[in-house]
């Protein structure tokens, strides 16, 4: 399921994938493939729920606190979810989350006192915590049976880990109105904060990979996933949203190689896009509307001939391009751009340039996916989107004509490896 990180087994990648289960370790003498149920070294904890105390618990969490995450290629990640290796992959699986999840529970620990005894954030401690516990009493998954078991307790716990995000932010809100400089705080808890949403993706990447895999649907990953198809679908909710607070919107235009496919999650492409495309098309509505906008309009108008779009406003292009290894997008707006001094803020949590009147007022009980919006999450959240699979977002600024945000996806995968916090 999962390798080290090791060179070698990169250049392999599974190359015996289609003949032997896709486990791999790393010994003395080298890299060497298994189709053992091999436990990476330990066994799952199966004692029965009466006799594991809480000091046992306590104990058994930083056991696997102190054990490595094993980061898995998307390659290895399709295999995973297959109907022939479930039972091999299962016990495996069940050490790894319990190994991530444990350190996600220390990661929690180690925030600042003050964010982590907030109410929210406890309630996201309690999640983790509970779900490591009842991991480690599932005992053996040896049959259909407790693989049925596993995926309903694990599908729980995705399902309830999905209001994590807002509640980490109702806490940090709290949490940072007791600062006179709160901005300090935030790029100082920013890399922090990271380190811990990679990691969560992570634990939400296996188990959705392997528990929405059935007979039409084969997990999360997609191979022959068309990009521009992803960026029309994203540029449609943009557009949507943008007129339900301007209006209008912006046209958007997707070009460039419209044709590329590549392997990737598709609800990750769809975020990262949606989030700029989002933050581009609102850019140009208010730096265009008014009169400073008449006076901006007209200028474009007189310097190129059929610039602006069909709502008298420049359009958001989306340019899609495909080499040996990266896909790269690249979002192109003439919303202003953000200054030189600001942009380092950007990828900070908490920061945001929507007005007060357009944030979430309920942050803490809805869902990522519901519009979460105006709390200063969507840029930082798509760059950790973006590098859980080898890519990355950067973000380029022209003050007093628009921004430039690249995309880049490891097409590869077989080396499109999960970067993991320490």
């Amino acid at each position: 399921m999962l390798l080290h990180s090791g060179s070698e087994a990169v250049q392999m990648g599974l190359k015996a994938s289609c003949k032997r289960l896709p486990l791999t370790c790393l010994t003395g003498k080298g890299l060497k493939l298994s189709v053992s149920r091999r436990k990476y070294g330990f066994k799952p904890f199966t004692t029965s729920p009466v006799s594991q105390s809480l000091s046992e618990n306590e104990r058994l969490l930083d056991i696997y606190a102190r054990k490595k995450a094993r980061p898995g290629t998307i390659q290895q990640m399709i295999a995973m979810a297959k109907p022939k290796n479930r039972l091999l992959i299962a016990p495996d699986l069940q050490s790894e989350l319990m190994v991530r999840i444990a350190h996600r529970h220390r990661d929690f620990q180690e925030l600042p006192p003050g964010l982590r005894d907030t109410k929210s954030v406890q309630k996201v401690i309690s999640l983790y915590h509970d779900c490591f516990r009842t991991l480690s009493i599932l005992g053996p998954l040896d049959s259909v049976e407790d693989d049925r078991e596993f995926v309903r307790l694990i599908t729980e716990f995705k399902a309830k880990d999905s209001t994590t995000l807002p509640k980490i932010a109702l806490g940090i809100k709290e949490w940072r109105s007791r600062f006179r400089n709160p901005e300090k705080v935030d790029l100082e808890l920013a890399a922090q904060l990271d380190d811990l949403f990679t990691a969560r993706l992570s634990i939400r990447m296996l188990i959705g990979q392997y528990c929405e895999y059935d007979g039409d649907k084969k997990g999360r990953i997609r191979r022959g996933l068309v990009v521009a198809d992803v960026a029309k679908k994203a540029a449609e909710r943009a557009t949507m949203m943008c007129r339900d607070k301007f209006n209008v919107a912006p046209d958007i235009i997707v070009e460039g190689n419209t044709g590329f496919k590549l392997t990737y999650v598709q609800s990750h492409l769809h975020h990262i896009l949606f989030e700029l495309l989002k933050n581009s098309a609102r850019a140009v509505v208010e730096q265009h509307l008014g009169e400073d906008g008449a006076v901006r309009r007209k200028r474009l108008r007189l310097s190129s001939k059929g610039h602006l779009g069909s709502n008298a406003l420049p359009p958001v292009r989306v340019v899609i391009a495909g080499g040996k290894e990266d896909c790269v997008v690249k979002v192109s707006d003439e919303g202003g751009g953000i200054p030189r001094s600001a942009l380092g803020k950007i990828w900070s949590y908490q920061y945001t340039t929507a007005k007060a009147e357009d944030k979430t007022g309920n942050e803490g009980n809805v869902s990522f996916r519901d519009n979460f919006f105006g709390v200063g999450y969507g840029v930082p959240i798509a760059r950790v989107f973006a590098r859980y699979f080898a890519g990355d977002l950067h973000i380029i600024s022209t003050e007093g004509w628009g921004t430039d945000a690249y995309v880049y996806l490891h097409r590869l995968e077989s080396t499109a490896m999960e970067s993991l916090p320490d």
